[in-house]
């Protein structure tokens, strides 16, 4: 049995290509598979915000962030992928980060993120100025939903959406 790797960050882009390439070379394929699946996710991250422009919510496991929605959401800054986590930094000193992120999907306009073995929102009150603390949130099991603005219909394709 001949095994395969490829360095992190050299990795190909789809799974489908990953096994096409390994049969070809007749051997059994491994990957960094975290690696892999974070980038993947913040792929699909970057497609939604391309889309909506901001979000409502977070919607949280125990309930809507800000008390309801449209109280609290905003744009994206940036998203960052690692080999084991993948995190999202939105405007108002605010951030998502996903610990072992099982899943990222599209599931009604709605960006979902399930499977993660913690959850962590962190967050500045508003108004609060560049010396005011952070708080922080933290889930261990449930969903995280950021919700479009109101009337936004997603439609992702697999070409690139």
């Amino acid at each position: 049995m001949l095994w395969c790797s490829w360095p992190v960050g050299r990795e190909p882009l789809i799974g489908i290509v990953r096994q096409q390439e390994a049969q070809s070379q007749s051997c059994f394929f491994k990957v960094h598979e975290s690696a892999m699946r974070t980038s993947e996710m913040a792929a699909l991250v970057h497609r939604w915000f391309n889309q909506t422009g901001q979000f409502d919510g977070p919607l949280l496991p125990d309930g809507w962030f800000g008390g309801r929605r449209g109280e609290a959401g905003g744009s994206l800054n940036r998203v960052e992928s690692t080999r084991d986590a993948l995190l999202l930094y939105f405007d108002q000193d605010t951030s998502l980060r996903f610990d072992q992120p099982g899943h990222v999907f599209v599931e009604n306009s709605e960006l979902v993120f399930d499977g993660y073995a913690r959850a962590t929102l962190r967050w500045k009150h508003y108004g609060g100025g560049p010396n005011s603390p952070y708080y922080a949130k933290r889930y261990d099991s449930g969903q995280v939903r950021l919700m479009p603005p109101l009337g936004t219909v997603v439609r992702l394709s697999d070409a690139g959406g």
